[in-house]
């Protein structure tokens, strides 16, 4: 291997991922079901306190842990810099650039080639991409990445890794509970552990699908902004 290889290797993964994220820079509208919804919700909480709409009258913040906020809240502070959807695509190519990113910080926490990481670029226009479930599509990217940090903390054990771990865990568990169930159950070993973190992850999906419901608030009918 010549010395020039590392550094071909590099662009031609730096190429790779610009490549993946220019459909997002090329469709004046992006194939998203749920997209019209978001930046909705997100122009009503970022506009909720406004008088010269009528926002303050029919919505209102819930003080609740709700998985849409590692997605809401970071658009609507961008989108006090730039306007709201360029803020969107914004947080969609971070949220597409971060799976193969994360893929290979975990394959270098593994001591394998990153190379393969690259091979990841098109499941993050999968499924839950089409569908617009924004909040899924970012918690792969943070459980791959608190993969990774996770196994650096057992081979390292600094105080530093423990801390990067927990801090990462914080918008996980406000991306989705799916994904923190799954997290646990990649530490757990025995068959009653993981029934517990199942049942857990259920009854909190439970409880946020029951609080998620629309409902009135002082005495108008309206959705509760998220």
């Amino acid at each position: 291997m010549t010395a020039a290889a590392p550094r071909v290797a590099r662009l031609a993964f730096a190429l790779a991922l610009l490549a993946g994220v220019a459909p997002l820079w090329c469709a004046r509208q992006l194939p998203m079901v749920d997209l019209p919804q978001h930046l909705h919700l997100i122009s009503v909480l970022h506009r909720l306190d406004d008088p010269t709409t009528l926002y303050p009258q029919v919505f209102a913040a819930r003080a609740e842990l709700t998985p849409y906020l590692g997605y809401y809240y970071p658009v609507s502070l961008l989108s006090w810099i730039v306007p709201l959807e360029l803020a969107n695509r914004l947080f969609l190519s971070a949220m597409v650039l971060g799976l193969p990113l994360a893929t290979a910080f975990l394959l270098r926490s593994l001591g394998r080639p990153r190379w393969p990481a690259v091979l990841t670029l098109p499941f993050a226009y999968g499924d839950s991409f089409g569908w617009g479930f924004v909040n899924s599509s970012a918690s792969f990217v943070l459980a791959l990445l608190c993969a990774g940090l996770f196994v650096r903390a057992l081979t390292d054990g600094s105080l530093r890794r423990r801390w990067a771990l927990a801090v990462v865990l914080v918008p996980l568990a406000v991306s989705t509970l799916t994904a923190v169930t799954t997290y646990g159950l990649l530490r757990l070993r025995h068959i009653s552990e993981i029934s517990l973190c199942i049942l857990a992850g259920v009854a909190l999906s439970a409880l946020h699908r029951r609080r998620a419901a629309p409902r009135r608030e002082h005495g108008r009918d309206g959705v509760v902004a998220a």
